[in-house]
């Protein structure tokens, strides 16, 4: 059986979401997004956005953090050709902002 589509919009549930090890649903005050093998990720949302878009979500997250790094590497070169672009609209805060995600979606600590 397969789902019928619309053109309704998805939208995933609200961040910032957080993963930690836990062995119950129940051992996270927060929304529940998902929960496995003694892990679950987390809102702090008081209600769930459409599981659809929260599994494309997780799904997409190893894309997602490819593209994070590949646009690290090009924003940190001196020699890109849009470094110069970039500088002028903000570089330090995309970078910022670019290197939080991808250091989130690896494990790292909140900076």
């Amino acid at each position: 059986m397969t789902a019928e589509r619309t053109d309704r919009e998805l939208t995933a549930t609200a961040g910032p979401w957080r993963a930690r090890r836990c062995y119950r649903q129940t051992d996270d005050p927060g929304t529940t997004i998902c929960h496995f093998s003694g892990w679950g990720v987390f809102s702090d949302v008081d209600h769930h956005g459409d599981p659809e878009a929260d599994a494309r979500l997780i799904a997409a997250a190893p894309a997602m953090l490819d593209a994070l790094k590949t646009a690290l590497r090009v924003i940190r070169d001196p020699d890109s050709p849009i470094t110069d672009t970039l500088w002028a609209s903000g570089h330090e805060t995309l970078v910022d902002a670019i290197a939080y995600a991808a250091a989130m979606a690896e494990g790292g600590e909140r900076g």
